[in-house]
């Protein structure tokens, strides 16, 4: 059985380095993929996914996630909270019902931002 400590144990910065390079390819995959193939809302939610996944890369391969702050702060768990749940009202306007979940998505964006605004005390 897994102690609490072996679930928040430090990875080491070779690590952390190989994965947020992962997520950069990764979300600008998904970016560019979606905008050559020209469909308007596989872009709106491609922006929703991708733009996040390249805020992570850039987090860890700077070394932002290392102090300790989690990977992305409250201003831009705002961000990506507000962008979803635009993307997905669209979307959903638009006659794609599933793409609700991206409500639930921003829900839970801006609990997880305020709790680390209480946390910090500050953006």
């Amino acid at each position: 059985m897994l102690s609490d400590h072996e679930l928040t144990k430090e990875v080491s910065p070779t690590t952390r380095f190989v994965i947020g390079v992962v997520c950069l390819l990764l979300g600008v995959g998904s970016l560019l993929l979606s905008y050559l193939g020209g469909n308007d809302i596989s872009l709106v939610l491609s922006l929703v996914v991708g733009i996040p996944i390249i805020l992570v890369g850039l987090s860890l391969v700077f070394g932002n996630a290392s102090k300790g702050k989690g990977i992305l702060s409250p201003f831009t768990l705002y961000l990506f909270g507000s962008c979803s749940a635009l993307a997905s009202i669209w979307a959903v306007y638009a006659g794609h019902n599933k793409a609700g979940i991206g409500l639930l998505i921003a829900f839970g964006c801006f609990a997880l931002a305020k709790k680390r605004t209480r946390e910090r005390g500050s953006w």
